[in-house]
């Protein structure tokens, strides 16, 4: 496990009493993505020294990995307030988190979305009425808070628990998974995820979003606009064929024919599959597989939504 100098100046093995026996397991732990393990490792760490900066921001890393979000958001909050100034400067020279990445921008998301809701939260809170207060007033009060409701950025922002599956993609993309599946039960803003995916990998490449039925791709369509108002939207279904667009939605039923599928560059950066539990059938294999979606070399993240994954 290593040693380290004692006051005599010699060398001695490094035992489960040391904090730096446990900061050391825990950064072997993470090095293998044994997360628990390294979460526990730095726990015990802080238990030993709880006011070293460094060790809130590994267990953070872990955290943050796992997908417990809040946890890694407030080890990451706890380091820079020990010491923000030592730590950016460890940041910026050691490397050993470079194939992650630096938690203020990985949780950025995060952060906003806490900020909009909290914000949302309090526009929507309408005091109570005093007595004493004229009809104008109270309708004043109510329009000032309608107000601050409609001017929310961004229009369409993710809720916490779609930013949480989005930060979830993103990380296991990271660790080279390329076909992934995010499951949400209905009415809860599967469209919505993706369409945010598309808009943050848009400077990727291009997007495909796969359906079978015309009200899905529509839909699709709809909050991607809401999302990027100036998106090159295609479509392909029946006689509609624009397949350059930057963004295309393609009915499977059209997709899977030859003649158009054989026309289609595998030049995605991001796939969607809506209603992915449909993805066993023979027109959707055909098509992920002309579409290199099944090769682990391909850099194309290939994602599908459904409430009934099984």
């Amino acid at each position: 496990m290593g040693s380290i100098k004692n006051d005599s100046g010699l060398l001695k093995p490094l035992t489960s009493d040391d904090y730096y026996y446990h900061v050391s397991l825990g950064h072997d732990h993470f090095k293998k993505r044994d997360l628990d393990k390294a979460i526990s490792s730095h726990t015990k760490a802080i238990e030993i020294i709880p006011y070293y900066y460094l060790t809130y921001y590994d267990r953070a890393m872990a955290y943050y990995l796992k997908g417990d979000l809040a946890n890694a958001l407030a080890d990451y909050e706890k380091s820079k307030a020990l010491n923000s100034k030592d730590l950016e400067r460890y940041l910026r020279e050691s490397d050993f988190y470079n194939d992650v990445g630096r938690l203020e921008d990985l949780l950025a998301d995060y952060i906003k979305s806490r900020q909009i809701s909290s914000l949302s939260s309090e526009a929507l809170e309408t005091p109570e009425n005093n007595s004493s207060q004229s009809t104008n007033s109270t309708t004043n009060t109510h329009t000032n808070n309608s107000s601050n409701i409609i001017d929310l950025k961004p229009k369409l922002a993710p809720r916490p628990y779609q930013t949480e599956a989005l930060l979830a993609v993103e990380r296991a993309y990271q660790l080279g998974k390329n076909r992934l599946l995010v499951a949400l039960p209905t009415g809860t803003g599967k469209t919505v995820v993706f369409a945010h995916l598309i808009a943050k990998r848009s400077s990727l490449g291009r997007s495909l979003v796969i359906a079978h039925r015309d009200e899905l791709l529509e839909q699709a369509a709809d909050k991607i606009r809401m999302i990027m108002p100036d998106a090159d939207l295609g479509v392909i279904k029946g006689e509609r064929n624009e397949i350059n667009a930057q963004i295309l939605l393609a009915s499977i039923q059209s997709l899977s024919r030859p003649s158009r599928l054989n026309k289609i560059k595998s030049d995605f950066a991001t796939i969607i599959v809506d209603e992915a539990h449909h993805t066993a059938a023979d027109s959707y294999r055909r098509v992920l597989k002309k579409l290199g979606c099944f090769s682990y070399t391909s850099p194309t993240l290939t994602l599908g939504v459904t409430a009934t994954p099984e």
